[in-house]
């Protein structure tokens, strides 16, 4: 897993295999990109949780400053 780069959309980053190519360089084995998401769990649909430990504006406040800008252009 560690040589596999993903692309989740096929309509992004279509030349990253020039880049992402040759061999690893602690073990020798091939480098490749992958199409899509890597395999596993589903994604757990969470709550919505506010900010903890890098708190910032409150969706109320990002609304209110938008709505500010808004009027002054």
């Amino acid at each position: 897993m560690h040589r596999a780069i993903y692309r989740f959309s096929p309509n992004d980053y279509k030349e990253i295999d020039k880049i992402w190519n040759g061999v690893h360089p602690e073990d020798g084995q091939p480098l490749y990109v992958k199409d899509g998401p890597p395999e596993g769990a589903p994604i757990p649909d969470l709550e919505e949780k506010p900010e903890m430990f890098s708190p910032g504006l409150s969706s109320e406040e990002i609304e209110e400053l938008a709505a500010r800008l808004s009027r002054n252009i």
